[in-house]
């Protein structure tokens, strides 16, 4: 059995980017077809060096865990707005500053 889709946290990135190349290059990822992250941001260095390594197979979410607003954006989008975190998949956003 081989993984194709993967739930991920930035974190988990940075810490497999700090392995060794010899010791990355040891494990086949090739069949990774969707690996999705968030809870928490992610570097833009970061998501660049894992798009890179996997290829685009990277997905990002942004959501509150209510379920209140979901914006979404794949690693093709994100290659062309790097930092974004994607449209709205139900609604608009509206984003305000601390006065409201």
């Amino acid at each position: 059995h081989r993984v194709t889709h993967s739930q991920w946290v930035p974190i988990m990135f940075v810490r497999m980017l700090k392995l060794p190349e010899d010791v990355r290059e040891r494990y086949d990822v090739s069949s990774m077809q969707f690996a999705i992250h968030a809870a928490a941001p992610c570097p833009i260095e970061v998501k660049e060096q894992m798009i890179a390594w996997w290829g685009e197979v990277i997905v990002e979410y942004y959501a509150a865990s209510e379920g209140i607003g979901i914006t979404m954006i794949d690693s093709a989008n994100w290659l062309t707005h790097k930092g974004s975190v994607g449209p709205s998949l139900m609604g608009s956003v509206h984003v305000v500053d601390d006065e409201g």
